[in-house]
């Protein structure tokens, strides 16, 4: 017969109330206290004895377990907005969820002994080291989580469809709204879009496709001559831009007929957009192979 002890419930439930709620408002960067998320603890922990008591049966319902999560989201992050509740409140799960998949597994790998009980996991024999490997596991794979879910969320709102035209050609792909993309054309002043070499290398002149292929991008002389030979040459132009590492570079760009695009489901076209060929990827996953100036939609027809 396994039996549990009251003081080692609350300790215990105490301790991963305290974690998850912690790093529930790091996350989420909403402003709480220690003494709020402390009481918030201490509400979780006694509730999973009280649990045990026949008088407070009814705490077992599922829909009571919801109102306890609510009550603690409201105590620690009260007072709070409708909008703020909910985000938190999504936070608190998914961070309780990944640290229970974690205990779990640990129980599964290891010689711990664990047990569930009127819904509520428990532990014991459980070595403390493990205990804190476990901390910054579950850590570790929020924080990595978190990250990759607010960077999906926010390119799936960012990307779109994009169509370049030029004589007569049409190249079609996904780019990214870049605000931190500031380049102008400096002779039209007009924004720039970047997209990637292999993207419109096959409606690139021959003599334009050799300065890539040969890397003789940085080779301005060069350039020269073979742009003075090209049919291409009124496309021409050469776009300043800075980045970290390199100061005063140049990209090699052309004026395009229009590209279209998709902006909050409705097609726009935009005429004259220069384009500045990159020759390497943008996208480390390759979500989309261009990049937009944040104004270039001002410009639209």
């Amino acid at each position: 017969m396994t039996y549990i002890y009251g003081d080692i419930i609350v300790i215990e439930n105490f301790i991963i109330n305290y974690i998850i709620l912690w790093l529930t408002a790091y996350f989420s960067k909403f402003r709480t206290n220690k003494m709020k998320i402390i009481l918030g603890s201490l509400t979780g922990a006694f509730y999973a004895v009280l649990i045990y008591f026949p008088f407070f049966n009814f705490l077992n319902d599922f829909s009571m377990k919801i109102c306890l999560s609510f009550i603690i989201i409201l105590i620690v992050f009260a007072p709070i907005k409708v909008k703020v509740f909910i985000k938190s409140l999504a936070v608190f799960y998914l961070i309780s969820f990944i640290f229970g998949g974690l205990g779990f597994a640990l129980i599964c790998i290891t010689n711990a002994k664990g047990l569930v009980s009127q819904g509520v996991l428990y532990i014991y024999d459980f070595p403390l080291g493990l205990f804190i490997l476990t901390c910054i596991l579950g850590f570790i794979s929020i924080k990595y989580s978190w990250d990759l879910i607010q960077r999906k969320v926010l390119n799936k709102n960012l990307i779109t469809g994009l169509n370049i035209f030029i004589d007569g050609n049409k190249v079609e792909t996904l780019s990214l709204f870049d605000t931190a993309n500031f380049l102008y054309d400096p002779i039209s002043k007009l924004p720039v879009i970047i997209v990637e070499y292999d993207l419109v290398k096959d409606i690139l002149p021959q003599e334009i496709k050799k300065i890539y292929i040969e890397n003789l991008e940085k080779d301005f002389d060069l350039i020269s001559e073979v742009i003075l030979d090209s049919k291409w040459i009124k496309r021409f132009r050469m776009i300043p831009f800075s980045s970290i590492g390199q100061q005063n570079g140049l990209l090699i760009g052309f004026k395009t007929d229009k590209v279209t695009c998709l902006y909050k489901e409705e097609k726009r076209e935009i005429s004259n957009v220069v384009m500045a060929v990159y020759k390497y990827s943008l996208s480390k996953d390759g979500e989309y192979n261009a990049l937009i100036h944040p104004e270039l939609l001002n410009n639209y027809s």
